[in-house]
């Protein structure tokens, strides 16, 4: 797998929220994130870029909240979607370049990354958000790519 390290500005990312000890059904919620506001007014909020983003780490393991949805430049319209915002701040990333159908290939960039990438680098998780990024196409498609954004502080 590819990676690359890159910092990344501050932005904001609008859309639907779910903790992930209560529920991880994350298709589920893009699928009504979908039903509820369009693509095109989706992509309007910002630049058009997708993410899945997981934040609010806490101290029990796989217990965060995750986001579906797209980057935002005017929250307040976002909020009259009826979506929630929230804040990413600037980091520093190791940048996982995926391909393959999805959620597969997701859990195949974890485990590369976590276990083989950064111990090899002497890199470990930041603790803030990280993120699912997604390019328009078939997420189903052997052929489908996507990254992953691991936030990295060096050990």
């Amino acid at each position: 797998m590819n990676v690359r390290i890159e910092t990344k500005k501050a932005f904001k990312i609008a859309g639907l929220v779910t903790v992930h000890s209560q529920n991880d059904d994350f298709p589920g919620l893009w699928e009504k994130l979908f039903e509820q506001v369009s693509y095109e007014k989706l992509a309007a909020l910002g630049s058009g870029e997708a993410f899945g983003t997981c934040f609010n780490y806490r101290t029990e393991p796989h217990d965060f909240s995750y986001i579906a949805g797209y980057d935002v430049r005017l929250p307040e319209e976002a909020h009259a979607l009826g979506l929630e915002v929230v804040e990413v701040p600037e980091a520093e990333y190791a940048i996982v370049e995926l391909t393959g159908p999805v959620p597969r290939n997701i859990h195949q960039g974890w485990e590369f990354v976590m276990g083989e990438y950064f111990p090899a680098h002497g890199l470990r998780h930041a603790g803030t958000p990280d993120h699912e990024y997604y390019f328009m196409g078939d997420t189903d498609s052997p052929d489908y790519k996507m990254e992953l954004w691991v936030p990295i502080v060096r050990s």
